[in-house]
Order: structure tokens, then sequence, then C-alpha cells
């Protein structure tokens, strides 16, 4: 009797060790996992990010910037969406992103280059649906809604002046 108290103690203490050693590991895998998030976190709010392609593969077009840069001290993001200037709150959790509903944006019609409002307001719908992001090969990738994602970089583009690209929208007269 008492050589099967003595097992079953060994047993026990065993299993209890194994457990505390188990749980120590997943203790340091959530801490590496949650400086990864840390570093990523203050890679994305300490660069400001040109939009290199979106809606899978469709490229920028050529003399078009759209930029997006982070304020940690604000929770503000804000940028050039291609025409107009655009502004929001963010929210970052590990790699979840929301922006915020209050959405702001200038109010410009430009014209070149040719399909730049198109691309603006796929970018503006985009940005807004953002769901989560990673860092890969330096780029950022948000992905939003319907599987669609957003890629940017930290290169600059070239841009060429090409014309008068901006025509200031009429101001409409307050309905009365």
């Amino acid at each position: 009797m008492l050589k099967k108290k003595s097992v079953l103690f060994t047993l026990i203490a065993f299993v209890t060790f194994g457990s505390f050693i188990d749980a120590k590991k997943q203790t340091k895998k959530q801490k590496k996992k949650g400086d990864t998030y840390s570093r990523i976190k203050k890679k994305v709010e300490g660069s400001i990010w040109y939009l290199k392609s979106y809606t899978q593969q469709k490229d920028v077009l050529e003399n078009s910037m759209i930029s997006l840069n982070f304020d940690s001290k604000q929770k503000n993001i804000s940028g050039s969406a291609g025409c107009n200037n655009y502004s929001s709150t963010y929210k970052i959790n590990n790699n979840k992103i929301s922006i915020g509903s209050k959405y702001s944006l200038t109010r410009k019609y430009c014209y070149m280059p040719i399909g730049v409002m198109d691309q603006e307001n796929s970018f503006n719908k985009l940005i807004q649906s953002a769901k989560s992001f990673t860092i890969k090969n330096g780029n950022l990738i948000i992905y939003c809604k319907d599987n669609q994602r957003l890629v940017f970089t930290t290169a600059k583009p070239k841009i060429k002046k090409v014309g008068p690209p901006v025509v200031p929208l009429p101001v409409m007269p307050a309905k009365k």
C-alpha cells in the first residue's frame, strides 16, 4: 500500500511539475509574440508609408501618390488620398487595426492623372474597412474587408508635375 501511495505521489508530482513547465513555456511564447507585435507597431507608427498597390495587386497610378502617416501620440492617421487629404483616428491591438468612424476628407476634384479620383475613392473605402496588418519584406500590408489589401512601402514615389491637377469644387448654397 505504501508503495502504491509513493508511486501515486510521484505521478502527481510529475504531472504537476510538467504542467508548470508547459505553462512557463506558454508564457514565454506569449511574451515573445507580444514583443514582436510591439516592434511591428513601432515600425508602423514610426514611418511614413506610400501606397504601392491595392485591391489584389492593382498598382497605384503613375504620377499619383497616396500616403499614410500614423501619429502615435494623438492616435490619428493622416495623409494624401491621391488628390484630397484625409484624417481619422485608429486603434492597433496586436496585429488588428481599426480606423475611426469620423473619417475626414478635403473636397477637391483632380482630373490628372486620369483615374485619380476613382483610385482615391477605392483607397478611402478600403482604409476605412481595415481589419489587420503585417509587415512583410519591408512593406506594410493592411488587410481589409472582402479579402482586399493595401500594400505600402516607405519609398516615396517619384511624381512628375503634369499641368494643373486640382479643380476646387463649387461651394453649394445652403438650403433654406
